[in-house]
């Protein structure tokens, strides 16, 4: 049987029956050249051909497992991305009626301290108006005492 010259090794991921001769021609596997010369290839041919169709197996398997761990990570990532993300909205919405209701809160308070100063400048208007009242009437009792006064100076 005639033996291939140097042969490119096999890479991870290279299918065995597809690798090129370093001259570029494709070569075929030893099962494939056994065949067309009509003989039957011996068992250490078909160990290479078995390793490599192993190789090839081990390679997919390893690949489907690290695609499957990868969509597992991603699932799990969302979901737990999704759950943190709901906590947030319910914190901060909690957050923001508590702020509603205390600033709600403070402002019906404001307005209780501003309807007790508006009535109590109201009271204190009054009680002014009242002291100017007393004051003018007092006054003018005593303007007319002090022309009583003088007239009855005069008369003497």
């Amino acid at each position: 049987m005639a033996r291939p010259a140097k042969v490119k090794t096999l890479a991870i991921g290279d299918d065995p029956h597809n690798f090129k001769h370093q001259g570029g021609n494709n070569v075929s596997s030893p099962v494939d050249e056994a065949e067309e010369d009509g003989v039957q290839p011996d068992s250490q041919e078909l160990d290479a051909v078995d390793v490599g169709e192993m190789l090839k197996r081990v390679l997919q398997s390893s690949r489907t497992r690290r695609q499957e761990r990868r969509k597992k990570f991603e699932e799990s990532y969302a979901a737990r991305f999704d759950a943190l993300e709901g906590k947030i909205t319910t914190t901060f919405d909690t957050h923001r009626k508590r702020v509603v209701r205390i600033h709600k809160a403070q402002l019906d308070h404001l307005i209780q301290l501003l309807q007790r100063k508006q009535a109590i400048e109201q009271k204190m208007a009054a009680c002014v108006q009242r002291l100017e009242r007393a004051h003018a009437s007092r006054t003018q009792m005593l303007q007319n005492v002090v022309k009583r006064r003088l007239r009855h100076l005069e008369k003497e």
